[in-house]
């Protein structure tokens, strides 16, 4: 166990001598990695695919937008599943079809 430990110390010594990278260089790195594996991604199946997930300030903001409901809600993009689902929705849906109808 001792003789793994001496082994491994230049390592660990080396390791703690390396300069810490800055949230900056760190990012630009993993961009760079991601681009890599998008392009492996592309070579390999021919297909393009969607490059990297939206942002949480993307999904966000496409969440929270507003948009008018068939019914006629001005209701939030990321509620309109529930909404459609909603006792509300079902009421409005049928007085506007039973309206349509005569």
């Amino acid at each position: 166990m001792d003789e793994i430990k001496e082994g491994l110390a230049p390592l660990i010594k080396q390791r703690k001598q390396r300069p810490k990278m800055s949230e900056e260089e760190r990012k630009r790195r993993k961009n760079e990695c991601e681009k890599r594996r998008y392009r492996r991604i592309v070579e390999a199946t021919g297909k393009v695919v969607r490059e990297r997930a939206r942002t949480a300030e993307e999904t966000k903001a496409w969440r929270t937008e507003r948009v008018a409901c068939e019914c006629g809600c001005i209701i939030a993009r990321g509620n309109l599943p529930v909404h459609r689902r909603s006792k509300k929705h079902q009421q409005l849906m049928f007085e506007i079809s039973s309206r349509a109808e005569s």
